[in-house]
C-alpha cells in the first residue's frame, strides 16, 4: 500500500509475549487505538479481490461508500459501475470519490451512467492552473465500505491491469484485504476525510453514527488503521515504518511496488540489519509499471529478492 491507510497488528509468530508491548508503542507514538474482534482476510491478486468486493455491493441494503486512486478501464470497470448504478437505482446510498488524476483514464459513459442512477460522484484535488506544484498530492487510498460493516482496502486498483491471477506481465500483483468488525469504523473514517476535503457534508454519517449500535466482534484480530496525508510530506505511515523497524528484534519482510527510500530509511535499515534482525525486502523484477521508480530502486532488469542478513 502506498500513501493510504495502513492495517497494522501486533505480530503473531513467536511473540504473543511481545504483542502488548508492540501495541503500547504503535498506539503511543501513532495517536491510533487498535479494536479488537476483527476478522481480516487477505486477498491476492485480481482472482480473489474482485469478486467479493463486487458481491459487498450487491448485497448493501444502507450504504456504499467508494474510494479510488485508479478507476480506468476493461470488464471489471464495467462490472463495478454495473453494480454501483444497481443499488443507487434500489435506494441505496451510493457515494464514490475518484482521484481526479489517478482516474482520468475512466469511461465518461460509465460516470454518467452512475450519476443517472443516483449514484454521488465527487473528484478529489480537480488540478488548478496556478496550482501545477499540487498536481502530485493525490489521494492513492482505495476503501470500499458497505452498510457501515464490511471493508475492503489495499493496493488494487478498478482496470484489467488487475484483473486475473498475475500469470503474465499484463496482469498485476497486488494485495487487499477485507475487514469486517469495529475497524471498519477506521476505514469509513478514510472515507469521510476525503469527502469531507471534496467539500461534500457529513450532516447524514453523524446523525447515522451518533443513534448507531457498536460494532460487535466478529473474530480475534487486533487491528490499527493508520491514516496517511495527499501531501508531499512526512506522513504518519512513514512513522509507522520507522517504528516498526526500531521494534523489531528478530526478522522483517517488506514488499512493495515502489522501493525508493530516503537517506534515513536506508540508514535504519542498515542499523536493523546491524542489530542482528534478518532483513527481506521484494520488489519487482523486470516488469514494472513505473520505469522511474524502478530506475531509483536500482535493480532494473534484475531479480525480485533482495536479502540482507545480520553479520555472522
Amino acid at each position: 500500500m502506498s500513501d493510504e491507510e495502513v492495517i497494522s497488528s501486533p505480530p503473531r509468530s513467536g511473540a504473543a509475549a511481545n504483542a502488548p508491548r508492540y501495541q503500547k508503542v504503535l498506539e503511543g507514538t501513532l495517536g491510533d487505538p487498535f479494536s479488537g474482534g476483527n476478522r481480516v482476510s487477505v486477498l491476492r491478486n485480481g482472482i480473489e479481490i474482485f469478486p467479493p468486493m463486487l458481491e459487498a455491493i450487491r448485497q448493501a441494503r444502507f450504504s456504499v461508500d467508494f474510494l479510488t486512486f485508479v478507476y480506468w478501464k476493461g470488464e471489471v470497470a464495467r462490472q463495478f459501475a454495473d453494480a454501483l448504478t444497481e443499488r443507487a437505482s434500489a435506494g441505496v446510498r451510493v457515494r464514490v470519490i475518484l482521484d481526479a488524476i489517478g482516474a482520468l483514464k475512466m469511461s465518461t459513459t460509465l460516470i454518467e451512467r452512475m450519476r443517472a442512477a443516483g449514484v454521488d460522484i465527487v473528484w478529489f484535488r480537480p488540478p488548478a492552473r496556478w496550482k501545477l506544484w499540487e498536481l502530485d498530492n493525490r489521494t492513492h487510498r482505495k476503501v470500499l465500505v458497505c452498510d457501515g460493516r464490511i471493508a475492503f482496502t489495499g493496493g488494487v486498483g478498478i482496470a484489467e491491469e488487475w484483473d486475473g491471477d498475475a500469470r503474465n506481465p499484463d496482469e498485476w500483483r497486488d494485495t487487499h484485504f477485507q475487514v469486517e468488525g469495529p475497524a471498519v469504523h477506521g476505514l469509513q473514517a478514510a472515507f469521510l476525510d476525503n469527502w469531507v476535503e471534496a467539500g461534500q457534508s457529513v450532516h447524514d454519517d453523524v446523525a447515522q453514527l451518533a443513534h448507531a449500535e457498536a460494532l460487535k466482534p466478529v473474530g480475534k484480530s487486533q487491528v490499527q488503521v493508520v491514516k496517511t496525508t495527499a501531501a508531499a510530506n512526512w506522513s504518519p505511515i512513514a512513522t509507522l515504518f520507522h517504528v516498526l523497524l526500531t521494534l523489531a528484534r528478530h526478522k522483517v519482510r517488506i514488499t512493495t511496488a515502489y522501493f525508493v527510500p530516503n537517506a534515513a530509511m536506508v540508514q535504519l535499515l542498515k542499523e536493523t540489519v546491524q542489530r542482528g534482525v534478518d532483513v527481506q525486502i521484494l520488489v519487482p523484477g523486470p516488469h514494472h509499471n513505473h520505469r522511474m521508480a524502478q530506475l531509483a530502486q536500482g535493480h532494473s532488469g534484475r531479480g525480485s529478492a533482495e536479502r540482507t542478513r545480520p553479520p555472522l
